[in-house]
């Protein structure tokens, strides 16, 4: 299967001119209740070859184009910029810059690795630049379909998904024309904002993409059933199953009867949770330590009447299932701390005032009824988060680290909860390079016997 992607809907982006053939994505991930983002660009390079020399000079143009790319910060506290604040005006400084990495080998797995790697190590806040940029290089090996991968990493301050994305896409079309012209006309027109990049930080108006403010991104038409700010909706193969309402009602009936404070979204990240952890007995998979992390990312859109500068978007990881032996004895212990920590990860995440208002109608956004074109209402992402050598299931599989050369989607698999006509609903996304329908049919079959038994 081709791992390219047909450009026909991104025509209008002149996405990598000369470079030829690409695919893009981007993650959310988030360690220790830090959030980073990734983006990641698969480049058939053809004619040419990119050196470190041509990569370094392409980015002093990018980051004259782009102040806030001018900056090294180790916190986003506009506080604290000032004391590792390091701006590059020129090519001869950037060449001291160390957070864009070249690295060439000809061994295809190697590569693989390498790539996955980058991709899912984490920031250090107390060390790290605000980004970093790798490409890596694979040389004389005619079987794969591309030779260099670009990874622009980020930490959250940094800006959303879609920032990252037009960054990219800058960064490409510069190396493109360098690359063919071994000039840079269109960047030597580019007049450079009054405003330092200091002030740009201290005001928080950041510009990124075209120089009239409008995001490339935003152009792209967005499916129905698209979950969260993906390309298109590209999340793999999806599966959909709902809970019947009469089923629904008795497992809040349950819900109530067993504590006062679990909520639906709490019962939810259980079931999944626990079903997941079955599958791994079931199929032996061993996890280091025998410890166990669900994450859990959780989309609010508008509905709930929150205005922030993330879109609605929040995530935080929740850590009340290490070392927590979930099972069906203590699964309302389990669902009951999964309340309470999503809620108080809203209401940190968002910092909303009247959080009480938001909190009381939060459960009941999960009961009313929406349409299709409304399924990104409430999403829910579990992944468990782990080390496994197994190659017979890989639904337990840390979900960010499949390896970007098969074209991974955002995530590996997750859990999009809401209801539709009095059902709840779920929307089971994964990727077939790792999945089988077998394996996924078999978690969803989990999911019900599990309901099964808490309404008895």
């Amino acid at each position: 299967m081709s791992l390219v992607r047909s450009s026909e809907e991104i025509k209008n982006f002149q996405v990598i001119r000369k470079l030829g053939e690409y695919e893009s994505f981007y993650d959310y991930e988030v360690i220790n209740g830090n959030l980073y983002l990734t983006r990641a660009m698969l480049v058939n390079l053809k004619k040419s070859e990119i050196d470190l020399n041509l990569l370094k000079k392409a980015c002093s143009y990018w980051c004259k184009r782009n102040p806030l790319l001018q900056a090294q910060i180790f916190r986003g506290d506009a506080n604290k910029y000032d004391r590792n604040f390091v701006k590059f005006s020129d090519e001869e400084k950037f060449y001291k810059f160390d957070n864009v990495e070249l690295i060439t080998t000809n061994d295809p797995q190697k590569w693989k690795e390498i790539m996955d790697r980058e991709v899912i190590f984490p920031f250090d806040l107390n060390t790290d630049p605000l980004w970093r940029l790798k490409v890596l290089k694979l040389v004389d090996n005619p079987e794969t379909e591309f030779n260099y991968v670009l990874i622009l990493t980020s930490q959250h301050t940094f800006g959303d998904g879609r920032n990252l994305f037009t960054l990219i896409v800058q960064l490409l079309n510069i190396l493109s024309a360098l690359i063919e012209e071994k000039t840079c006309p269109e960047m030597l027109s580019i007049k450079l904002s009054e405003q330092t990049a200091e002030e740009m930080i201290k005001s928080k108006n950041f510009i990124f993409g075209e120089d009239n403010g409008e995001n490339q991104f935003d152009k792209i038409s967005r499916r129905p059933l698209c979950f969260g700010d993906k390309i298109n909706g590209q999340h793999g193969k999806m599966e959909y199953f709902t809970i019947p309402n009469e089923t629904l009602k008795k497992l809040i009936s349950k819900m109530k009867e067993n504590n006062r404070k679990a909520k639906l979204t709490g019962v939810i990240t259980g079931l999944v949770a626990l079903s997941q952890k079955n599958l791994q007995e079931k199929y032996n998979c061993k996890v280091d330590s025998n410890r166990v992390q669900f994450l859990c990312l959780t989309s609010v859109r508008e509905k709930l009447g929150i205005d922030n500068s993330y879109n609605g978007v929040f995530s935080s990881a929740l850590d009340q299932c290490i070392d927590f032996d979930l099972n069906l004895d203590n699964f309302w212990e389990f669902s009951e701390k999964q309340t309470i920590g999503l809620h108080e990860m809203i209401k940190k995440n968002l910092d909303i005032k009247h959080f009480d208002y938001t909190h009381e109608y939060f459960e009941t956004m999960l009961n009313e009824t929406y349409d299709e074109s409304n399924l990104n209402a409430i999403i829910s992402n579990i992944g468990i988060m782990n080390n496994t050598e197994s190659d017979v299931i890989k639904v337990i599989e840390h979900y960010i680290r499949m390896p970007v050369i098969y074209g991974r989607i955002g995530s590996t698999i997750f859990n999009a909860i809401t209801t539709i006509n009095g059902r709840l609903c779920w929307a089971i996304s994964f990727n077939e390079k790792y999945f089988t329908q077998k394996i996924i049919k078999e978690l969803i079959s989990e999911i019900n016997t599990l309901i099964c038994k808490l309404i008895l």
